[in-house]
């Protein structure tokens, strides 16, 4: 799959297309585990530079802290987002 390397900047836009939307959420490294949010919200806050996914149906819940981001990444149809953090943590989302 070609992935394509974005900004903190693109973020705020391609988190839009994840809205109300059912996605997975797959952590790997030092912590692994799976996740999957039915109605979703994403909120960038830019002030507390943090990505937050929220269940609108649940109360699943994932904050990341971008300032430990080193890597992003999206697929050429916006359904997969790879997030890696440091500590090789690799976080991706799936739609």
């Amino acid at each position: 799959m070609d992935m394509i390397k974005i900004s903190t900047n693109e973020l705020k836009r391609i988190i839009r297309h994840f809205n109300n939307k059912s996605m997975n959420i797959y952590i790997n490294g030092i912590i692994s585990g799976k996740s999957v949010i039915h109605k979703a919200k994403c909120i960038y806050t830019r002030r507390f530079d943090t990505l937050s996914i929220y269940d609108k149906l649940g109360d699943n819940r994932l904050t990341i802290e971008m300032s430990i981001v080193y890597k992003m990444q999206i697929n050429k149809s916006k359904s997969v987002l790879e997030i890696k953090i440091d500590n090789e943590e690799e976080i991706r989302i799936e739609l």
